[in-house]
């Protein structure tokens, strides 16, 4: 078995021709090994380690790149293929060559090499769909929109009868029947089991367990063909009712695939064809099409025997036919163009932006050029508009000083936005987020604090709010306000937590400075002999200093004045007149301070020379407000 180093060695694959290229050339990473010692790997699988396509991985076994916390399941699953002679499909965790841990997908057939048993291994990168779905794991809309527009079919049904009460798009398209067609009819009333006596095994199994988890199955569609399917059930329980949640993925093709897989020039030209990425296959000095797929008539609106035979440039794709032969002139210089992003004009002149990869292939001594394009203008276009909403976003939270932050309960994962590291002074490449290190950002005391009034808004199911000061390394210090809301499950534990910290300390000093100018407004107005008073726009008195009881105190059975003409009831009348003409005159001119001299009579026989100094505040609009 050490003479087979590489998958090259084996005589039956050196005459493959284009379809061994077009297996290198593959967007799905595909691997062979024998015993765990890898003979061949394409170019999308080099890709997936972190290796460049010249890498030489003869040396390489499965355990140098799958992680500890997979290995045994992984040689568990291997063991059982080799023994048992059948195909198995899991999820593991590689280590890439950059250090960075991927979660894939792997389909595992055995197969044999020249009288030699080996595995072949088609793998996907399903890491970032895990990520999505833990997020959508909050969000009803987007569990809403998993379930219409997911890939996998998805259907639920009473679990007594299996009557569908719900299903999505991709059941519509996998069974041949309308959603019209499907709900309120059984799942025996439609066909779906070949042999009635599998749903009970089911039921049984689910009654047991809880739940069947990746068990392969075979239905019947509507046109009465049987696919193979990898299913999946759960038992909900919805308002005391029971019904069954499944998941149906058709691996009819991948089973079929996988036994016809590396034996034959067969099975290149499936993949060619059944690829859901465009492939064509033209030649290199004129752009003359000899071949294509069932993608490329999807993606461009042109049918298979209008574009052989014919050259790119015929049929419009290059939108600056100069691009297509800068783009040969560095394919012939021996580049390899991977991902290359552009735009094609497909039927009907509509512009699309693509990814596309070019190889320079040989068939028959000829050059021809292979392309695999992949249509991405929906793709970018949702990023362009994320993209302008997040920036938007930021800004918002930038200039209100507004961060927001979000706590996944179950996972015990804190997450930030920028502006929640701007408020903080944290680097956020640096600082690790999580409960603990963001309470231990507060003194000891008010972690405390906040600790019990997060506990205590969870239990009493209120929204949680704070303010305390921080204090920083450097000296400086910060008031932040906090607002939270939580979330729970329908049992009622709490789940999730959303809210926002916001920058307060500019307020905050000024609400400190305010009370600290009232303070001796109030020292200032209660300790002078003078009578200090605050007169509003109604004529209204809102403030009386204490001194006016002392300066008419000897009044008889005097009430103290409540507005302007009351406080000027004492004037001598040929005097009232003459103040009430300053007064309002003055503010009539908008002049901010003013005085008076007027006599005033107290109990009949004792008169008084008053001096009366007005400091007027007017608003915005320059009317007054307060004297």
């Amino acid at each position: 078995m050490d003479d087979y180093t590489r998958i090259s060695d084996f005589k039956d694959i050196n005459n493959y021709g284009i379809y061994k290229q077009l297996l290198d050339m593959n967007p799905e990473a595909i691997v062979v090994h024998i015993d765990g010692k890898l003979i061949y790997m394409n170019i999308a699988a080099l890709q997936l380690i972190g290796a460049n396509e010249n890498f030489d991985y003869s040396n390489l076994h499965i355990k140098d790149v799958i992680t500890p916390d997979s290995l045994q399941s992984s040689f568990d699953r291997l063991e059982r293929i080799k023994n048992e002679n059948i195909a198995l499909k899991g999820a593991l965790n590689i280590k890439s060559f950059d250090g960075s841990i991927k979660t894939i997908e792997v389909h595992s057939q055995p197969i044999v090499l020249n009288n030699i048993s080996a595995i072949l291994v088609i793998i996907r990168d399903i890491t970032d769909i895990i990520k999505t779905q833990k997020a959508a794991d909050y969000s009803n809309t987007l569990y809403r929109n998993v379930f219409d527009y997911s890939p996998n079919s998805i259907l639920i049904s009473k679990f007594e009868d299996g009557k569908i009460i719900e299903a999505n798009t991709a059941l519509e398209e996998l069974s041949g029947f309308t959603k019209e067609e499907l709900i309120g009819k059984t799942t025996k009333e439609l066909g779906f089991w070949i042999n009635y006596e599998d749903r009970a095994n089911v039921i049984k199994a689910i009654l047991e367990n809880g739940s069947l988890n990746n068990v392969e199955l075979k239905y019947k569609i509507k046109n009465g063909k049987i696919i193979t399917t990898n299913s999946t059930y759960r038992l909900l329980n919805i308002d005391g009712e029971k019904f069954l949640f499944v998941i149906i993925t058709d691996i009819t093709n991948f089973v079929e695939t996988q036994k016809k897989l590396i034996e034959s020039e067969v099975l290149f030209k499936t993949i060619f064809d059944l690829s859901p990425h465009s492939i064509t296959i033209s030649q290199i000095e004129d752009g003359k099409i000899i071949a294509t797929n069932e993608a490329t008539i999807r993606l461009n609106g042109f049918q298979k025997d209008e574009m052989i035979g014919r050259t790119v440039h015929e049929l419009d794709f290059w939108i600056n036919k100069n691009d297509r032969d800068k783009l040969i002139e560095k394919i012939r210089n021996k580049e390899h163009i991977n991902f290359y992003e552009t735009q094609f004009k497909i039927r009907n002149n509509q512009i699309i932006t693509v990814l596309a990869t070019f190889r320079n292939i040989n068939i028959n001594n000829q050059e021809f050029l292979l392309s695999v394009i992949q249509d991405i203008t929906k793709e970018k276009k949702l990023d362009d508009e994320k993209n302008k909403l997040l920036k938007r976003l930021t800004d918002s939270q930038k200039i209100a000083k507004i961060g927001t932050w979000a706590y996944d309960i179950p996972n015990d994962l804190l997450e930030w936005s920028d502006e929640m590291y701007n408020i903080f002074k944290k680097d956020k490449y640096n600082f690790i987020v999580n409960a603990t290190s963001y309470l231990d950002l507060f003194e000891e005391e008010d972690k405390v604090e906040i600790l019990k009034l997060y506990k205590k808004s969870i239990e009493t199911k209120t929204t949680i709010q704070y303010t305390y000061k921080i204090n920083f390394e450097d000296g400086t210090f910060k008031w932040v306000e906090g607002i939270g809301e939580h979330f729970y499950d329908d049992n009622g534990n709490h789940i999730y937590s959303y809210g926002t910290t916001q920058d307060v300390t500019t307020s905050k000093l000024a609400e400190q400075k305010i009370k600290e100018n009232d303070e001796k407004f109030r020292m200032l107005a209660e300790n002078t002999s003078d009578v200090l008073l605050i007169i509003n726009n109604r004529g209204e008195i809102e403030y009386l200093s204490p001194s006016h009881n002392i300066r008419f105190g000897m009044l008889e059975n005097h009430t103290l004045p409540t507005n302007i003409e009351q406080t000027y009831s004492l004037a001598q009348p040929d005097h009232l007149e003459r103040i009430q003409n300053i007064f309002y005159d003055s503010i009539e001119n908008h002049l901010k301070h003013f005085q008076y001299t007027y006599q005033v009579n107290i109990n009949h026989n004792i008169n008084l020379w008053l001096e009366d100094y007005v400091s007027v505040l007017y608003d915005e609009n320059n009317n007054f407000k307060k004297a």
